[in-house]
């Protein structure tokens, strides 16, 4: 079993009121991926996904309890991590006006150089199925660098 936990910490415009900002923690998401014990050259698993309405401000989480499936996979060809991880939830309780059916896609780049450094790209690309088609996408770019040290 691979299990992903995600807390996120948020700092962002006031979306409601257009005033100041509004800091704080967000939902926490959840997955959890059964996959084959027996090496091969694609790891992959599918599992239950879940969001947990944990928001410390209404600006941040639609207070919703969802849950829905997840799948992930991934290679190491050389120097070599690529691969990706996608889910799709939907509400089923809590007290929040709007309905969540949300989508999530990340991919996941990485090639390792000499003496642990490394270059990388992992963004997550999102769909809102509740939100008007003009406003319903959020697909982002980037990459970056780092080094592994003991």
């Amino acid at each position: 079993m691979i299990t992903r936990t995600i807390s996120p910490v948020i700092s962002q415009p006031d979306v409601l009121t257009g005033d100041d900002r509004v800091n704080g923690l967000g939902d926490i998401n959840f997955s959890a991926f059964i996959s084959p014990s027996a090496p091969s050259s694609i790891t992959w698993g599918v599992g239950p996904a879940f969001i947990l309405p944990t928001a410390t401000d209404k600006t941040l989480g639609p207070d919703k309890w969802s849950g829905g499936l997840a799948a992930i996979a991934l290679g190491m060809p050389g120097n070599w991590v690529v691969g990706g991880m996608m889910s799709n939830v939907w509400s089923f309780a809590g007290s929040g006006d709007n309905d969540v059916n949300f989508y999530t896609f990340q991919y996941f780049i990485n090639y390792n150089l000499p003496d642990g450094w490394y270059l990388t790209s992992a963004p997550i690309i999102t769909a809102n199925w509740e939100a008007d088609s003009d406003d319903r996408w959020t697909v982002l770019f980037g990459g970056g660098f780092g080094k592994i040290m003991k």
